[in-house]
């Protein structure tokens, strides 16, 4: 059964509220909220600091748009209040603003891929795919693009069907993403526990490059775990993913792809209380988009 944790109940209580039947926390708010699968973590940040921070974001895209009414070609602009959608998880405005980018300076299509972010998440696979591939073209040594293009096409053809097109590489680029890629291309017996367990062991690297290493093997493995049915591991790595100071730290802020692990993280548990979480199968007929 997905049960949650009595750390910080009251967290979840606001996000999972239109979610699951009033009833689940109408006789006592401290009993377990029951589903089906799994235990859902305890949050990984303090209310006050996640609506603070979801506060700063709505207040910067009222600037943003009040900006636009007298800058309504800014290509930078929309930029910028796309990417404050996708964090505040309003994902159809962010792909609107990203989709407008392009029609100000169809150029940027290519190397787009945070649209092609936004599109996973409005459901449009195919067009997300798409993207990804795109922007393959554009940089063909980005293995994090890759794993996002199988992704993307696991929801459209399955997922042993996506990885006969997922995208090739010969270059080497950053750590872990050359075993991560290797994982999602059916090669990993570990399911991705060896990555994690090898970069908690490695000697020769610093702190940090073992918390920014830790965080997308996180992210990602948490993500393949989701995506081939093992529930309760796709929670408790992105929940650790999500709770990464190297994250929210990294380049001075919070990077895009910690916002993108909060709010995947986010997604789950609230797909995880509807019970409507389930495992590609290896094959899908038709067009899922």
């Amino acid at each position: 059964m997905i049960t949650f944790t009595s750390v910080s109940l009251q967290w979840w209580i606001p996000f999972v509220a239109a979610l699951v039947v009033a009833t689940a926390y109408a006789d006592d708010r401290e009993k377990p909220a029951v589903a089906v699968g799994a235990e859902i973590p305890a949050p990984p940040m303090e209310e006050s600091e996640r609506s603070a921070m979801l506060k700063e974001y709505s207040e910067m895209v009222a600037a943003l748009t009040e900006q636009i009414k007298s800058a309504p070609e800014s290509i930078g602009l929309y930029s910028r209040r796309g990417d404050c959608y996708m964090f505040l998880g309003e994902f159809e405005k962010c792909e609107a603003d990203y989709e407008k980018m392009i029609a100000l300076d169809p150029q940027l299509f290519a190397p787009h891929w945070r649209l092609g972010i936004a599109y996973y998440y409005t459901g449009k696979f195919a067009k997300s795919a798409k993207q990804f591939e795109a922007y393959d073209g554009y940089n063909n040594r980005d293995r994090e693009n890759g794993i996002w293009q199988y992704m993307a096409q696991a929801h459209v053809t399955g997922l042993k069907t996506a990885r006969s097109t997922m995208l090739k590489y010969e270059l080497f680029d950053r750590e872990p993403f050359p075993q991560l890629y290797a994982m999602f291309e059916g090669n990993d017996a570990t399911g991705g526990d060896g990555i994690i367990k090898a970069i908690n062991q490695a000697t020769e690297i610093s702190d940090n490059d073992r918390q920014g290493r830790l965080f997308f093997a996180q992210l990602y493995v948490g993500i393949y775990r989701e995506l081939t049915g093992d529930t309760q591991a796709a929670l408790n790595l992105l929940r650790e993913a999500a709770a990464s100071k190297w994250g929210q730290t990294a380049s001075g802020g919070p990077t895009y792809m910690w916002q993108v692990a909060r709010i995947h993280f986010e997604r789950l548990v609230a797909l995880a209380v509807r019970g409507e979480l389930k495992p590609l199968p290896d094959a899908i007929k038709g067009e899922a988009d």
